[in-house]
């Protein structure tokens, strides 16, 4: 794929069960490969992302690949948290497939 044709957007209500879908995914497959205990009960993320979505200060995104065409495909996400002094980044998730291409680092920008 093309990281050129690769954008961020801001979350919307219904980016909600794909991106939570993608964050559990790219975890547990990833506590998986390490031999850990998976990291998200299936359905367990859809919590965090309406958290941030409908909080004050918090700003989800997400990449989207073939943004300019209606059938856009969000490959991953992130979250940041400016509700405190001190803020925090993530979750942030990109699709495995997507992965190693610098769609992490376009989300952190």
């Amino acid at each position: 794929f093309d990281m050129m044709s690769v954008v961020c957007r801001d979350f919307k209500a219904e980016d909600l069960t794909t991106v939570a879908k993608i964050c559990e995914t790219a975890f547990n497959e990833f506590n998986q490969s390490i031999n850990l205990p998976e990291e998200f009960p299936a359905g367990a993320t859809e919590e965090i992302f309406e958290t941030a979505y409908n909080s004050t200060g918090m700003y989800p995104i997400v990449a989207v690949l073939d943004a300019a065409n209606a059938n856009e495909i969000i490959i991953g996400s992130n979250v940041a948290d400016c509700r405190d002094e001190v803020g925090s980044i993530g979750p942030i998730s990109v699709v495995t497939n997507y992965q190693n291409a610098g769609t992490a680092r376009l989300l952190m920008r």
